[in-house]
């Protein structure tokens, strides 16, 4: 009894070295995706709202036509963006490629610290959406012709945008990232890389094949989604970088405690 015993235990002693790193390598994964809950609603609410529209037009017809974008339907700025006539030729790849910015946007953020982390995530819930809104409410007042449009492509390239404009903000993480992780991390910035590379190549050296133009396709939303999730993810980020840099700088020249004094003055 007393061998088995000092057998289950030895047993023990040389398992569980193994199983505590693990243990904590699935903590801090959990952790880490915890942070990223708005990309994963943003995903919900866009397969939702999508998915139950393209349902009600199939049994309703007209509706395609009063929920789509036009001179005379300015509801469209919003309402179009859910709305699809065809699965497999439209709505599917909608589906697919947000979703695939999706997981491409946590990965280029994931070495970010928490604070980043939150913060970029709860931009890009925001973001993605008004820039489709915004895409087609400068379509809507700027009218390139055609009876109607619809269909969520303005949405899917302002998420492209947002996440080729966190990529500096992912990269500049990876040095304080690389000391904290193991071996399968080091393969993020592979990830990133081949992405931005394919993402970028195809904008420069074929912007009209990037932006998929065709003639019965939308693509001044396509451009205008693209470029408002790019430039607004910048300059809301830059402005949030900037004032922590002023407010750690208000910190170093009046020490903690004085700032402290006139906040609760303030207050």
């Amino acid at each position: 009894m007393g061998n088995r015993g000092k057998r289950r235990g030895s047993a023990y002693e040389r398992i569980s070295p193994l199983v505590s790193p693990s243990m904590e390598r699935l903590r801090e994964i959990q952790k880490r995706l915890a942070d990223f809950r708005e990309v994963g609603l943003a995903l919900i609410l866009f397969y939702v709202l999508n998915l139950a529209l393209f349902a009600a037009i199939r049994t309703r017809p007209d509706l395609l036509e009063y929920l789509s974008l036009s001179p005379q339907r300015p509801w469209g700025i919003v309402t179009s963006v859910f709305v699809h006539q065809e699965f497999f030729g439209h709505l599917f790849g909608n589906l697919l490629f947000f979703g695939f910015y999706c997981v491409a946007f946590v990965v280029t953020n994931w070495p970010c610290d928490a604070e980043t982390r939150r913060f970029s995530s709860k931009l890009f819930l925001w973001l993605v959406f008004l820039s489709g809104f915004l895409a087609n409410t400068i379509v809507f007042f700027r009218w390139p012709g055609g009876k109607q449009a619809f269909g969520a492509s303005g949405v899917v390239y302002a998420a492209v945008g947002a996440w080729l404009a966190s990529l500096p903000f992912g990269l500049a993480s990876l040095p304080g990232y690389w000391k904290e992780t193991g071996s399968m991390g080091k393969l993020i910035p592979v990830v990133i890389a081949l992405l931005a590379a394919a993402i970028t190549g195809s904008l420069i050296s074929d912007p009209r094949g990037f932006l998929n133009a065709a003639p019965e396709v939308n693509v001044y939303a396509h451009a205008w989604g693209f470029s408002i999730g790019l430039i607004l993810f910048i300059v809301v980020f830059l402005v949030r970088s900037l004032r922590i840099m002023k407010f750690w700088g208000k910190l170093r020249r009046e020490g903690l405690w004085t700032w402290q004094r006139q906040f609760s003055a303030f207050t």
